[in-house]
């Protein structure tokens, strides 16, 4: 497996098992453009490849050929996929058979395809001319080449090329015809084009589409040329993700709304570009692109939002948002993370250039390396000290381990051995791998830090400004004495709060909330679940029923205790797998009282039984004190503390449970849910403890925020009128 990347480079092929290739590309083509406009470079002739069908075309014996030369393992298989001829039948019933090409769905298509066209290119090469080749440099993703050849080469060059093409059956397509899609155009300052007069022969006019030095291109998606181009391509993008959004928030249902414009129709839609030029992107495109998600995000949620609870919103979810980072916030972070990982892989590429052009190595990574520190050094501006200094320590960190493993890929290695010390864990093997996997998912998803090691720089960085904007909030909320709010983001930024239920959509998963709950539990999340001024609760007509929904949560009693049995009813389903026999409500432990300590006896967690006592508290009730949770832990043990002998003298053990109505969980909770998993996962021997743990941890989640929202849902005013319309609606 290590060797296979190791023979793609040598035949300068990327889209082979090189993660993050596509967008080194891009950096690497960039700085080369951008020197020779500049003058820093020789001019050269810019061609872009583009093969017709090649993945169909490719003959059968030179796949087997390459194959058999350079992945023996797959030769077999090939072989056997090849004993006899394919037959597609087409949409009108007609039927052909087919002895050639690579199937571009199959698993090993790309291999096959990537391998074919890097032996002829290599034995070809090898039989041209040394002055042929000594100007070119081509580097290929799969079938899309990117070259810089000097330009009195270029027409030879480029027959040399096509040659090589058509020893295993592709082509460029036919001269002069539709099919052609491959471009070139002569890089090079404005007063030296004239130099070049005459470098697109007939032969490169027929066979390739020229284009004006200053013309717009794209290459791997990614855009080159003039600035404008950058800009309506970003502007393009924009206008396609708007009809996205439009169409998403026509769904009617809050949740699956939410859920599918932070995984599709978020900064996601723009990240690409961001990686390759975020420190390019116009603040005012950027700005269009969060104003509009803004928007649609006020629609799903039934309204407008402060601008604290939209800036809380953009902040990541661990710190209480919902995980819509801005565009603005974003661009740089993606950019600076991308530059890094990407620069190994650029030095092999700037070494290509080198070898073939004889400029100078050290020249062309300090242009690179200019562009990526001056977009450092804007991002950590916006940064305190403190922070911008971890930052960067971290982020060299980062460049060290990216190098590490990519020598370890040029050398063939699967793991490289640390040498610098610095970026090793316990074992001596590299914390990381150089860029995140595709499909790594949702960073901002409860079980994202347990998808594999990778190197997850732009989290990082974004984990930073996250923590930045948190600050921000907080410190304008303590200045304006909203100290509700600042409770409130304390307690959704505590490590042990989960966050699953913004994601749950199937009861098939556990416990959803319908969508009346699920959009008044956000607003509750974002402060901004009451009305809009201040009005009489409905409920208990003496208190103000604020906007954040805080007196809710301290007034609504009947809701409260619906919530406190749907919690209990999580954790009894869960207890139960161990201890069939455990019970709710247990009357009579405390002879000569009324008490029931015991939300749940039961013997799952020990040789003793436990009294289960579930308690769900606000950080704004009246004796909340410092830790709401551990405020309820001593008052209900001081309940209780008469008893406890009593209960001790029956081998029952009085245990506590409390979560503050935000979701965190008190020490004790935490403590008890995980012995708990730990059993059900031994006993019943199918999933991990962790994976139990989420799982219960995420259903009682659940359960807080449907009351949290019904909460909210008593104390309006006219909420008898809305009952009796829904009635009548049903």
């Amino acid at each position: 497996r290590g060797q296979l990347p190791q023979k793609c480079l040598s035949m300068h092929q990327w889209g082979i098992g090189l993660l993050g290739a596509v967008e080194a590309l891009s950096h690497w083509r960039g700085v080369i453009e951008e020197m020779i406009f500049a003058g820093d470079l020789e001019p050269m002739v810019a061609a872009d490849l583009d093969l017709v069908n090649m993945f169909g075309n490719v003959e059968w014996p030179s796949i087997r050929s390459a194959v058999n030369h350079h992945f023996k393992e797959a030769l077999a298989w090939t072989s056997w996929h090849h004993l006899q001829a394919s037959t597609t039948v087409l949409p009108s019933g007609a039927e052909f058979c087919n002895d050639r090409g690579a199937e571009q769905g199959d698993v090993l298509g790309s291999i096959q395809s990537a391998l074919t066209l890097g032996e002829a290119r290599s034995h070809h090469f090898a039989s041209s001319s040394d002055r042929v080749q000594s100007g070119a440099c081509d580097e290929w993703y799969i079938d899309d080449g990117q070259a810089f050849v000097r330009p009195h080469l270029f027409d030879a060059w480029l027959r040399s090329v096509d040659a090589a093409f058509r020893t295993f059956g592709a082509t460029r397509g036919d001269p002069c015809s539709d099919d052609i899609k491959s471009t070139c155009r002569l890089i090079c300052p404005v007063n030296r084009r004239a130099e070049f007069a005459g470098w697109s022969t007939e032969y490169v006019r027929s066979t390739t589409k020229v284009l004006d030095s200053d013309d717009p291109t794209t290459a791997l998606g990614a855009p080159f040329g003039p600035r404008s181009n950058l800009d309506d391509t970003v502007s393009s993008c924009f206008d396609k993700v708007a009809t996205l959004r439009e169409a998403i928030v026509d769904i009617d249902h809050s949740p699956t709304e939410l859920v599918l414009t932070r995984q599709c129709a978020d900064v996601s839609k723009l990240i690409y570009h961001m990686r390759i030029n975020g420190d390019r992107i116009e603040s005012g495109s950027l700005s269009r692109f969060d104003n509009n998600l803004r928007a649609a995000v006020e629609i799903t949620l039934g309204g407008d939002l402060p601008d604290t609870s939209w800036l809380q919103a953009t902040t990541g979810v661990t710190f209480g948002g919902l995980g819509f980072r801005s565009a603005g916030s974003t661009a740089l972070a993606a950019f600076i993370a991308r530059r890094i990982t990407s620069r190994p892989l650029v030095c092999t590429m700037a070494q290509h250039y080198v070898d073939a052009t004889g400029e100078h190595f050290d020249k062309i990574m300090r242009a690179y390396d200019a562009r990526t520190e001056d977009a450092l050094v804007t991002l950590v501006g916006s940064l305190s000290p403190d922070v911008g200094v971890d930052i960067v320590e971290k982020l060299a960190d980062a460049g060290d381990q990216a190098a590490l493993c990519w020598q370890a890929i040029v050398d063939g290695e699967e793991e490289p051995l640390d040498v610098s010390g610095r970026a090793a864990d316990g074992r001596g093997y590299p914390r990381a791998a150089i860029t995140p996997a595709d499909g790594e998912g949702d960073a901002e998803h409860p079980t994202a830090a347990s998808m594999g090691k990778i190197l997850r720089l732009q989290f990082l960085i974004t984990s930073a400004l996250d923590a930045s904007s948190r600050d921000q909030l907080r410190k304008h909320h303590e200045d304006t004495g909203n100290y509700t709010a600042v409770r409130r983001i304390e307690e959704l930024s505590h490590k042990e709060v989960h966050h699953g239920w913004l994601w749950h959509l199937s009861k098939h998963h556990g416990p959803v909330l319908s969508n009346e709950e699920f959009l008044e539990a956000v607003r509750v999340r974002l402060g901004c679940a009451g009305p809009t001024e201040p009005v009489p609760c409905a409920r208990c007509g003496e208190c103000l029923f604020d906007s954040a929904g805080s007196h809710a949560a301290c007034c609504a009693i009947a809701e409260s205790t619906r919530g406190h049995y749907g919690v209990v009813k999580q954790l009894l389903s869960r207890v139960q797998q161990c201890d069939p026999s455990a019970e709710t409500e247990v009357a009579g432990l405390i002879p000569g009282t009324n008490l029931r300590p015991a939300d749940i006896l039961t013997q799952a967690f020990g040789n003793c039984l436990s009294a289960i006592d579930v308690g769900i508290t606000s950080p704004d009730s009246r004796y909340a004190g410092l830790d709401c949770t551990q405020s309820m832990v001593d008052r209900k043990l001081e309940h209780y503390g008469q008893h406890l002998d009593v209960l001790e003298r029956q081998n029952i053990e009085y245990t506590p449970l409390v979560w503050s109505s935000y979701g965190r969980p008190h020490a004790r909770a935490v403590s008890v849910l995980r012995t708990l998993s730990k059993k059900i996962s031994r006993r019943r021997g199918t999933v991990t403890a962790q994976a139990v743990y989420h799982s219960l941890h995420a259903a009682i989640s659940t359960e807080i925020w449907r009351r949290a929202a019904k909460q909210v849902f008593h104390c309006w005013p006219g909420r008898a009128i809305d009952e009796t319309l829904a009635d009548s609606a049903a």
